[in-house]
């Protein structure tokens, strides 16, 4: 007979981890978790960076690495928004991993395997994970380490791609520079949409990052020359790499699907938290963890992450734009931020915003690219 949980999560990342750490907090009455994780996460293999304003519970406030009240978007003739009562907030994977696990270890109620999964089914009323031969019994699994998507060739599908280095430099450049670069499009655009990403640590190291949202990744030497032209850029002649992060986010139409059945629900990017138009996640992580949380407090079926439709609309219209128009995510991105204040982008990006804020957005696009790029995802969607 195959051991039996309460619930099974497959996957120890970000969404796997966050899950099991709200469940542990929560009210719920529950016996045994078991998570399974092939490889143990310990190094900061990435940085989860987002904004929440104080009105936000934020469970990870205790081990953030850094936040700030400020950022910067170039090019734009003000170098620095205040984004009050935003905060701007980084976190680093090896602080994140270190203290979900901490907590779950002092937990009995969960169990970590390092196995791998080698199939996830559903059967009636319960869901089965086998790893090495062995099956595993659950009412409910929570699936986030295989995901599966049909791409459909009319439908945008794009990558936010990036590689990154944490630099340590002799001189303190980055005094000046004490906000987040959150897009630097001064780099040249290649006919895609490319941008700097700098997060500053101190006055003498920074996380710089080269990304880009289009249909394909680069070769490695890309990311790396195109990171060591920007560094020079800032007057930096000496300097040491003491991180590296990369990695490729889907920015998709195209919906994910779970072939497991009903008792199996997709999580992190295979359960809708990625903003397709964005490539955020972190912040939705959280936002799926607590909607599933209270989904079996209620006793009703836990479902992949709910997205109100008129996010997925617009998130799908600036899909379109980026894809299948000529006006260009460097012109796209620095016209809403000329038009618009930080907070009400962020708010617009949290899918926090009210409808007159949305409405002010919509508004100060240009028509002749926007109402065409709007029907067809209106059509994507019926």
């Amino acid at each position: 007979m195959a051991p039996e949980w309460d619930f099974i999560i497959v996957g120890g990342g970000a969404s796997g981890l966050s899950l099991a750490y709200t469940l542990s907090i929560s009210e719920l009455a529950f016996n045994r978790v078991l998570i399974f994780e092939p490889e143990t996460k310990i190094e900061n293999d990435r940085t989860f960076s987002y904004w929440t304003t104080d009105q936000h519970e934020d469970p990870w406030d205790s081990i953030l690495f850094k936040t700030w009240n400020a950022c910067t978007f170039k090019p734009h003739q003000k170098s620095r928004f205040d984004i009050s009562p935003f905060v701007y907030k980084t976190l680093r994977a090896a602080d994140f991993y270190k203290f979900v696990k901490t907590q779950l270890q002092q937990d009995t109620r969960f169990v970590i395997l390092q196995q791998a999964v080698s199939n996830i089914e559903t059967h009636q009323e319960y869901g089965l994970v086998y790893s090495n031969g062995t099956p595993y019994k659950a009412q409910w699994v929570f699936n986030s380490a295989y995901r599966h998507q049909t791409i459909i060739s009319s439908k945008p599908h794009l990558w936010q791609h990036f590689k990154g280095w944490s630099i340590k430099s002799t001189e303190p450049v980055f005094k000046l520079q004490n906000a987040p670069i959150f897009m630097d499009f001064t780099v040249d655009q290649k006919n895609d949409c490319r941008f700097m990403y700098v997060l500053p640590y101190s006055n003498h190291s920074a996380l710089i990052e080269y990304t880009g949202f289009s249909a394909h990744t680069w070769d490695d030497a890309e990311y790396e020359d195109a990171i060591k032209a920007y560094i020079s850029t800032l007057q930096i002649s000496n300097y040491t790499i003491f991180e590296h992060e990369s990695g490729k986010i889907p920015m998709s139409a195209n919906a994910f699907k779970n072939p497991y059945g009903a008792r199996v629900i997709p999580i992190g990017t295979a359960g809708g938290c990625t903003k397709m138009s964005s490539g955020y996640t972190f912040a939705f992580i959280l936002k799926h963890s607590h909607q599933i949380c209270n989904a079996l407090l209620k006793g009703t079926t836990p479902q992949a992450y709910k997205r109100q439709w008129r996010y997925e609309w617009y998130d799908k219209t600036l899909l379109e734009v980026l894809q299948h128009t000529n006006y260009g995510g460097a012109k796209l991105f620095t016209h809403l931020f000329k038009m618009h204040t930080p907070q009400r982008l962020f708010k617009f990006l949290n899918e926090e915003s009210t409808f007159t804020d949305e409405l002010k957005i919509m508004w100060s696009m240009p028509f002749k690219v926007f109402i065409p790029a709007a029907m067809r995802a209106i059509k994507h969607m019926l």
